[in-house]
This record gives C-alpha cells, structure tokens and sequence, in this order.
C-alpha cells in the first residue's frame, strides 16, 4: 500500500509531459536567417542534434551539419526556458507584409502535450518592427546553449538576449 502511495505522488509531482517524464522533444526543428546574412538551423535526428550554420537560408541544406549531443541538464535548461518564454501560446505565423527581403524564421518543438509550430517572416512574437523583442532573443539564446554555446542569432548585429 505504501508503494502505492508513493508511486502516485510521485506522478503528481512529474506530469507525463514534464520535463522528468521526457527530459528530450519528441520533435525539434528551429532555424532562424535569410536571404543574404547568417543562417542557422538545428535538427533534433536520432536522439542527436544536427546543427548547421551558413551564409544564408538557402545554402544551410548544402552545410555538413555538426553534431550536438547535449546532457540531459541541459535539455532540462531548454525546456524550462521554452516553458518561460511562454512559446507553447505563439501564433502559427508572424509577418510583415512591408519587408520583401530580411529574416525567415520557424519553431517546431514537441514535449509530451506541449508543442509549438510557430515561423515569420521580418516579424515576431512579441517583437517590434525589425526587432525580434525580448522573447524571441530569449528562444536563441536558449537554443545556443542547448548547443554547447554555438552561434544561433538573428544577422550579425544582433545577440541573444542574455549575452554581451
């Protein structure tokens, strides 16, 4: 009886799309770039994470992508960061009809019952104009230290939001 009790609060305390339950994304596919300037995209493939980094969106498929395998601290980091960010509520799509070259960007991330298909173009959750806003520097910083502290921004002159 007593395991019985114990088996259920612990349940309670670690929900089957928590972080305990699946400390790794059934489904991670984020990429951020465009035409001309920095590209970035990774893949989680077989457990692993294939990162790949270009001059641009179009020549990222043509990169021998790196592979990243990360602890599973830092899975926890990510998921507790997508939780905060608040990206499970993003909209399916952000544009900005006046802008006809600049950033492309899209998430994909699945964990147990949480999952966000979210991409723009030259607009963000939460952003201003050509400004990604707080939240989206947040996803990017995340995803950069999921991989080891790899380059992962929006053009050059931009950073994170965290970084210096």
């Amino acid at each position: 009886m007593k395991t019985g009790l114990m088996l259920l609060a612990l349940m309670m305390l670690c929900p089957s799309d928590g972080i305990w339950a699946n400390e790794r994304p059934q489904m991670l596919d984020i990429a951020v770039g465009g035409f001309d300037g920095p590209s970035y995209s990774v893949t989680l493939t077989n457990g692993v994470l294939a990162y790949r980094s270009g001059g641009s969106m179009s020549l990222l498929l043509e990169t021998k992508p790196e592979i990243v395998s990360p602890t599973d601290s830092e899975w926890r980091a990510f998921r507790t960061s997508l939780d905060q960010i608040g990206v499970w509520n993003w909209k399916t799509n952000y544009v900005d009809p006046n802008v006809l070259d600049g950033t492309e960007w899209h998430v994909i991330v699945k964990y147990g019952s949480k999952a966000v298909e979210s991409e723009g173009a030259n607009a963000y959750p939460h952003g201003k104009g050509a400004d990604p806003g707080p939240a989206f520097k947040k996803l990017l910083t995340a995803v950069s230290k999921l991989l080891s502290e790899r380059e992962f921004k929006c053009w050059s002159n931009l950073r994170p939001e965290g970084t210096h």
